[in-house]
């Protein structure tokens, strides 16, 4: 984040989501931090898992993750 900051003159929002291992579907974090004046952070973390399951053998749109999030 800090080479990135030295490299583009404005500000950087940078937006991380995390996939959460817990079993709840509903429970959501976020996380926001100012780097500095020029850097910010936002990082949510939810289960990214498709309810019908995330293996593409078996469910075609396992890709999409926690859509319903």
């Amino acid at each position: 984040m800090k080479e990135m900051e030295k490299m583009y003159p404005g500000k950087i929002t940078y937006i991380n989501i995390r996939n959460q291992e817990e079993k709840d579907n509903s429970n959501i974090k976020v996380y926001e931090e100012k780097i500095s004046e020029k850097l910010y952070l936002i990082e949510y973390e939810f289960k990214d898992v498709h309810p019908q399951g995330s293996d593409s053998k078996i469910n075609k749109d396992a890709w999409m993750g926690n859509y319903t999030i």
